[in-house]
């Protein structure tokens, strides 16, 4: 595998060193590839067999039943315990078997074609996330010289301090002691798997200030050529003003906005499945729903990490991976596509029908829009009189429909063979 690099052709995907762009579609599955007694790489074989190549790991310390999953922090010594009734973690103290462990991963992903997302500082934004930090001071034995910088109760003002612009310039022992804790863990990251050229690094949480992401953007940037992707959610892509994409360095990676509707003009590289999202259960009903959401991305010119991971979870007795692969197979359906219809989706564009429906342009010569169920679309061919053919793809089922040609000059509608989930390719060429 080679190192991924921003690419020169479209701002919105990686290429690799030939200079070919690279769409990047997978899964998060932080819990089960951190537990001491999986196999991760049966679950790389899986995701490459199903035409996947991405993996989201989040490295944030969380506190974990110490029995099974492998933590980033030593314990401490002592009776305190911490919320979760461990014991509690020292800042100081960074666990080699971890970063171990890290290494391991990244390098059997490596062998199974698999670029790995590992992401840092991620979790303390989540949903309960500061509950069970290693950062909460009810977590730790480094409460004096953590001194009021942060609360165990009060999570807002703590993310906020978590994240703050000063820890670039720290100006109080106790933000001096943050920041250091902080750019270590950074460090260990680059020296644990920053070589390795499968490697991304995904930075900070939505809500987090753009002057720290931007700070620790710079941290990594000093040590590994590896990309680095800045996780916002998309009220926060203008937090820190023009110029933010260019002073980081990186790109953004966006949490998926309630209405799956993204401004085109903030443009962010990936869209993240929020763990609210579709029933996670593998069931053909929440298949549909993911496939259809990882088109609806592809199409908005996103690329799609799917969480949690639907396909990863441990059995609580067995601790083995119960692997779901028709919803592998549902989310592997747009780069399969790609490849078979040899799309160049990098010199495209998002738009919408005025029906509300997702397409990608390329005003010269090819249109591709993604019709689950909603009957007749329309699109604008007007710049253009020229000739198209009309073909329809099976999303389902990945098998394509020929339906003649129609010329251009004007609005066209268009509909579907049948009922189901059919991506229109409307192209001048015969393919």
């Amino acid at each position: 595998m080679a190192r991924l690099a921003p690419s020169k052709k479209s701002s919105r995907y990686f290429q690799d060193p030939a200079g070919h762009p690279v769409y990047l579609s997978g899964i998060s599955a932080t819990d089960p590839l951190l537990r001491s007694d999986v196999d991760d790489r049966v679950l790389f074989q899986l995701l490459a067999r199903h035409d996947l190549n991405l993996v989201h790991l989040d490295l944030d310390p969380l506190d974990r039943d110490p029995s099974g999953w492998i933590v980033p922090y030593k314990r401490g010594k002592g009776t305190g315990r911490t919320l979760s009734g461990f014991r509690r973690f020292d800042l100081t103290a960074l666990n080699p078997a971890f970063w171990e462990r890290v290494a391991a991963m990244v390098k059997h992903a490596q062998q199974a074609g698999i670029y790995v997302m590992l992401g840092l500082f991620n979790a303390p934004g989540a949903t309960g996330g500061w509950t069970v930090s290693a950062w909460n001071p009810a977590n730790n034995v480094n409460g004096d010289s953590l001194g009021p910088v942060f609360s165990e109760t009060d999570t807002a003002p703590s993310l906020q301090a978590f994240a703050s612009p000063s820890l670039a310039y720290p100006a109080s022992p106790h933000e001096s002691f943050v920041a250091e804790r902080q750019r270590e863990f950074l460090e260990a990251a680059v020296d644990a798997v920053g070589e390795y050229p499968n490697v991304l690094f995904s930075l900070g949480f939505p809500g987090a200030s753009g002057e720290w992401m931007r700070h620790g953007a710079s941290l990594l940037h000093e040590q590994t050529y590896a990309p680095v992707v800045l996780n916002l959610a998309p009220g926060d892509l203008n937090v820190a003003g023009p110029g933010f994409e260019k002073a980081s360095e990186g790109f953004l990676m966006a949490s998926l906005p309630e209405d799956g509707m993204v401004p085109a003009e903030r443009n962010p590289l990936f869209l993240f499945s929020p763990n609210n999202g579709p029933d996670q259960s593998g069931d053909s009903e929440s298949t549909v729903v993911l496939r259809r959401a990882a088109w609806r991305a592809f199409l908005q010119g996103f690329q799609w990490i799917d969480a949690p991971a639907p396909s990863a979870i441990p059995d609580t007795a067995s601790h083995a991976l119960t692997i779901d692969e028709k919803r592998l197979r549902a989310l592997g359906g747009v780069r399969r596509f790609l490849r078979e219809r040899r799309v160049r989706y990098w010199t495209m564009q998002p738009g919408v029908t005025p029906e509300g429906v997702s397409t990608l342009i390329r005003l010269e010569d090819r249109h591709l829009a993604f019709v689950p169920d909603v009957g007749t679309i329309q699109l604008d061919l007007s710049s253009d009189r020229g000739s198209y053919t009309v073909a329809w793809w099976n999303a389902a089922d990945e098998y394509l429909l020929t339906a003649g040609t129609i010329l251009g000059g004007g609005m066209r509608a268009f509909t579907p063979p049948d009922e189901g989930e059919w991506v229109l390719d409307l192209f001048k060429k015969i393919r």
